[in-house]
């Protein structure tokens, strides 16, 4: 269940007479969670509208499909190693005759 659902439920339950106190211990709802507001959308927004701006220059074609990532797997990672086993470090494979 997302944060604001938990939320709405402790207001409701307020609104229906119990304390945000009494609220939040009955639905297992931390009291802190009801006043924190994320700023990731304030701290991205800047960033996130630059974005926009040069992909909208840009148009569409510029970055073909076959560029982009399908999966997670595919993203590569910097300094990582490959995770790979070695050809034959699993030992033969049977025969599928």
């Amino acid at each position: 269940m997302s944060s604001q659902a938990r939320r709405e439920q402790v207001a409701f339950a307020c609104e229906s007479g119990l304390s945000e106190r009494r609220a939040c211990e009955l639905l297992e709802v931390a009291r802190s969670a009801l006043t924190y507001r994320s700023v990731r959308a304030e701290r991205d927004a800047p960033s996130l509208e630059a974005m926009r701006r040069l992909a909208a220059h840009l148009g569409p074609d510029v970055l073909p499909r076959t560029l982009i990532p399908t999966s997670i797997d595919e993203v590569p990672i910097p300094g990582a190693r490959n995770r790979r086993a070695p050809s034959g470090a699993r030992g033969p494979q049977p025969s599928h005759e």
